[in-house]
């Protein structure tokens, strides 16, 4: 395949969000959420509503773009697109409206999704048709329903437990691999405060236990049921290098439908009632992003239902067919030791169930650094070399601990300041130390907070106290010996530790 002509020419420039909410619990109407959202992530991009001129949302979208334009007095649309679908439509929106900026048809494009399921009625119930023409079920039914639902097949739930059941009896899944995921999900979602679960973290026992709702599928193997909104916002990357945020550059996106699949469950290929049905666009994503399954470090994978979570990691090649099971234990989809952390904001099971966008929004945070579950490329942050603190690392690149001093009454000062603390003169010159010291005090860090440090703990923070330049304190690691404990008083000396070719970090190990 010919590279794809849109690699990185497009990037997601801003998200917003709102509140979200257990289904019912909104104060505000499902289009006054659509709205804020919209504004949210359009100040979040550094763009006026002004410079939005065009819209692309799923074809359920209530909220309506045309009603969303006028509210909020967007500029002159030029591209509105309504795609087909459900949780489908997640990236198709988003791929639609890079389609739309990088062919010039639109200059800055939104994309948002607005559900209030206490407004206007709860996923999980009897419905019938599809998107904005989903109605309550009446005494009689036509179409493909006029099959299922007198046999009482009435909600997704029951039709993709179906699905599951086959998976499990081809290839000897168990319901435990699907709260493997359900565990996964909501224990990122404890580190998230925006999700809806968060503060309430979930066992693979307290899954097992929970109430059977479709066989075999359980309370915490089904999405929530949610009221909010959340919004992204996409143009071109030559354009987005110049606004308020980093740009996520879109490396590749990719829409699909596989032979013989559609809304007509009961007309699939036997092998599409063991697969998420994506086998295909992975492979036309992969090719366009020019990526693989192992250069993949953490995913964001649409959830309705666990088991359909462990077919799409089969379809994207993180397993083999049938190895999904398998492929789940141990912790593999939980940060920060999982080799594929999934949905690390908790994802539709956790976070909030905004029809899969919130899903992007994480992939966002994620490539800005911003998720409380950072999933790769995490390093401990490197000092900025400043004018004010160029002479300490250009003497610590050589080796040297250097420690600034007042020229005008000689206080010695650490960390660097502009001013004397003493009298206020910002004449200052730097002085060589020995580097030789005893520890003043220490902790013992052995609980991580940041990603760079899962694999670090336990690690040992010092503050040594100076023999000489008037026994300024300074901070750092020890280093050196294990056998070594820190302790109060414990004689030491400073080394340099190369974090980049112009950053050299000092550290301390214990005095000969």
């Amino acid at each position: 395949m010919e590279p794809w002509p849109l690699r990185d020419r497009t990037s997601i420039v801003g998200i917003g969000e709102t509140q979200y909410w257990k289904a019912g619990g909104a104060d505000r109407t499902e289009f006054e959420l659509a709205c804020e959202a919209v504004q949210r992530a359009v100040a979040d991009a550094g763009l006026t509503l002004a410079d939005v001129d065009g819209i692309c949302v799923y074809s359920g979208e209530r909220s309506s773009p045309s009603e969303v334009a006028q509210a909020l007095g967007l500029g002159a649309l030029r591209f509105v697109s309504l795609y087909p679908g459900g949780g489908n439509s997640a990236c198709a929106v988003v791929h639609h409206a890079a389609l739309a900026v990088a062919s010039g048809s639109a200059d800055v494009v939104v994309c948002y999704r607005s559900i209030c399921q206490g407004q206007f009625g709860r996923f999980g119930r009897a419905r019938v048709g599809s998107g904005t023409a989903r109605a309550e079920v009446g005494e009689s039914v036509g179409g493909r329903e006029a099959f299922t639902m007198p046999s009482g097949l009435m909600s997704a739930a029951q039709s993709y437990a179906l699905e599951a059941r086959r998976h499990m009896h081809e290839y000897g899944t168990t319901s435990e691999h699907f709260g493997m995921i359900s565990v996964a999900c909501y224990a990122h979602a404890q580190r998230n405060p925006r999700a809806v679960m968060h503060g309430r973290p979930l066992t693979l026992e307290d899954h097992q236990r929970s109430r059977m709702i479709a066989d075999p599928y359980r309370l915490f193997d089904c999405c929530q049921e949610s009221d909010g909104a959340c919004a992204v916002v996409v143009t071109r990357t030559d354009r987005a290098r110049d606004l308020r945020r980093p740009p996520v550059l879109i490396a590749g996106a990719a829409e699909g439908l596989a032979p013989g699949d559609g809304g007509d469950r009961m007309r699939r290929p036997r092998a599409l009632w063991t697969s998420a049905g994506l086998a295909g666009t992975a492979r036309d994503l992969y090719a366009r992003a020019g990526v693989g399954p192992a250069d993949i470090d953490v995913a964001q994978l649409y959830e309705n239902f666990t088991g359909q979570v462990l077919m799409t990691i089969e379809d994207f090649g993180f397993c083999g067919r049938g190895e999904g099971g398998g492929f789940v234990e141990g912790g593999t989809l939980e940060w920060p030791h999982g080799a594929l952390p999934i949905n690390t904001a908790g994802g539709n099971l956790a976070e909030a169930y905004i029809h899969g966008l919130s899903l992007v929004h994480e992939g966002v945070r994620q490539l800005r650094g911003e998720s409380t579950s950072p999933g790769f490329g995490a390093t401990m942050p490197v000092p900025k070399v400043e004018p004010l603190t160029e002479p300490f690392w250009a003497a610590a690149r050589e080796g040297r601990l250097v420690i600034q001093r007042c020229t005008d009454c000689g206080t010695f000062r650490h960390l660097p300041h502009a001013l004397c603390a003493r009298c206020q003169s910002s004449a200052h010159d730097w002085v060589g130390s020995s580097g030789r010291g005893r520890v003043f005090t220490y902790t013992v860090v052995t609980h991580p907070v940041h990603a760079a440090a899962v694999d670090a703990v336990p690690y040992t923070v010092v503050v040594v106290e100076l023999d000489d330049c008037g026994g300024v304190m300074v901070p750092g690691n020890l280093v050196g010996d294990p056998a070594v404990a820190a302790r109060v008083d414990l004689p030491v000396e400073v080394v340099f530790d190369p974090v980049t070719d112009e950053v050299w970090v000092p550290r301390f190990r214990a005095a000969g």
